[in-house]
């Protein structure tokens, strides 16, 4: 029973509440933080023109280790013959 009553008296307390109200220039000073934390503009542009010319090195890079021709074994045994040399192959 005194359990109960408490609940009543807890939920009695909030009987007067009524909503927050912001102040007058609330909403005006927060949308000018807002805008102040983004990126301009001209400078998001730049930095994604830059990341997409990074992007793309990458791949023209990585496409040309890929068609690279493995080196050539013959142009050193003709200049090992031709300098009376040994080639010592370790594999």
């Amino acid at each position: 029973m005194e359990h109960e009553q408490q609940i009543d008296d807890i939920l009695a307390s909030l009987d007067g509440a009524q909503r927050a109200e912001a102040g007058p220039y609330f909403y005006s000073r927060l949308r000018a933080r807002m805008e102040g934390a983004l990126l301009p503009r001209r400078l998001a542009w730049r930095l994604g023109l830059a990341l997409l010319l990074v992007a793309l090195l990458n791949v023209a890079t990585l496409r040309a280790e890929r068609q690279e021709a493995p080196a050539n074994d013959g142009t050193a045994q003709a200049i090992a013959s031709e300098y009376s040399l040994t080639l010592s192959e370790n594999y």
